[in-house]
């Protein structure tokens, strides 16, 4: 398959395979390749995209052996962002959050479910339009998909400090509750800077560093991160319920401080002319 493509960059390196910018010699279209050694991962990964045909996902164009094929989606992913010390307003990171949980819904929507299971800043790509786009489908777990005689993609998988503890026990079916986590974990970069991949993974000693965030989203962090899955977020749309909520208290809270600044500001000049022209 290489023979029909021209490398013209290369893109981004993960654990198991390499990712190119590349042209198709025929048409001149470039389009994002997947190159790896796993074969069985990538075979997997184009299941997965073939049935993800919609907003937010990258659209499959053609895999064979050691190479998949993806649509080129220009734009950064949310990590360089962060290194690029990029900082999020609060209503950014709302929309942010919300359109990654929209797209983890899509994927628990499916029957089975699909599991995402690496939810992580560098798998979250922003376009230069400023849409949002999930990346990277080989960690994701989808049970017994229809067709293909039971194959599943099962086993340990996750990034450290970002991954639900449950994800690295044996015999442990992971849920969407894995996500959550994830999800949780990424609101908690957003907000205060502090990344949770870094060393040691211990997640008391990460959530003790996350003190004077809002409580609103602190709320809501503390959550999405509980140890037992069944106390996080049943599902997605809670999760962006309460984002919501957050942001809205949050935001009327600020107005309101702002409002009462302004308020003794404009009192005290009132008082000064007043003072000036009787004096």
């Amino acid at each position: 398959m290489k023979e029909k493509y021209k490398d013209i960059k290369k893109l981004g390196e993960g654990a198991t395979a390499q990712v190119y910018l590349v042209e198709e010699m025929t048409t001149g279209k470039v389009y994002a390749m997947k190159r790896g050694e796993n074969t069985k991962l990538l075979q997997w990964e184009a299941k997965i995209l073939e049935r993800l045909k919609g907003d937010g996902f990258p659209g499959l164009k053609e895999y064979e052996g050691k190479c998949l094929v993806m649509e080129y989606i220009e734009g950064k992913n949310l990590q360089e962002l962060l290194e690029e010390s990029r900082k999020f307003s609060i209503k950014e990171i709302l929309y942010l959050m919300e359109e990654m949980l929209r797209l983890l819904h899509t994927l628990h929507k499916h029957k089975p479910p699909m599991i995402y299971r690496d939810m992580k800043p560098s798998n979250i790509l922003i376009g230069k339009s400023g849409k949002v786009y999930l990346i990277d489908f080989g960690a994701v777990y989808s049970g017994e998909i229809e067709g293909d005689g039971g194959e599943k993609q099962g086993g340990m998988a996750g990034t450290y400090g970002y991954a639900a503890p449950e994800q690295f026990w044996k015999g442990v079916v992971p849920d969407r509750q894995c996500d959550i986590y994830g999800a949780g974990k990424v609101l908690a970069y957003l907000l205060s800077g502090k990344n949770p991949a870094v060393p040691p993974y211990d997640m008391e000693s990460y959530c003790k560093g996350l003190y004077g965030l809002p409580t609103e989203f602190q709320v809501i962090i503390e959550r999405s991160l509980a140890l037992n899955p069944m106390a996080r977020y049943d599902n997605c749309e809670s999760m962006i319920r309460d984002l919501r909520l957050a942001y809205e208290v949050f935001s009327k809270k600020r107005l309101f401080k702002l409002h009462k600044k302004v308020s003794h500001k404009y009192i005290k000049c009132i008082w000064l002319s007043e003072y000036r022209r009787i004096f």
